[in-house]
């Protein structure tokens, strides 16, 4: 899918029987050196109810992603490197109870202007003011709201 040169938005929706997103998303063995998703500004992973990892995505894919949604993903545990997606403006995790924390090594893409969290319990803990591990991660989101419930970035 991630040749497919003028694709600007994609919603994947109920794909219940995917267990994981890997290279093979991005890339085939034919297209290995050039950027994935070259023109995608908003993807949505919705209601893949056993979706456990994405893997595969390399610096320089997704070049001109703005938006990521990911909703209702509750097996999912392991996300690509957020650092990765260079222009992402709008993060949101919904409904992702899995989800452990943002992945370890990485620091949230400069351009993220808004980070929606909700109903990810354990990535909201990491993400608390001053007490979770992950709170300097988010210190220079403007809007960030977690569970509804808008927080300071002071």
């Amino acid at each position: 899918m991630g040749e497919l040169p003028s694709l600007k938005t994609l919603k994947i929706v109920g794909m219940s029987i995917l267990r994981d997103i890997n290279h093979f998303f991005c890339r085939s063995y034919r297209s290995q050196g050039l950027k994935a998703f070259p023109k995608l500004e908003k993807l949505t992973l919705e209601n893949m109810l056993n979706l456990e990892e994405w893997t595969g995505v390399e610096n320089g894919d997704f070049p001109c992603l703005l938006q990521l949604f990911i909703i209702c993903c509750p097996k999912l545990y392991d996300l690509p490197l957020l650092s990765h997606f260079k222009t992402l403006k709008n993060l949101e995790l919904s409904y992702c109870t899995a989800l452990q924390s943002l992945p370890e090594e990485d620091r949230l893409p400069a351009s993220l202007e808004s980070l929606i969290i909700r109903d990810c319990p354990k990535v909201r803990e990491r993400y608390r003011n001053d007490t979770g591990e992950d709170w300097l991660k988010r210190a220079r989101v403007p809007n960030i709201w977690i569970d509804n419930e808008e927080i300071s970035v002071n």
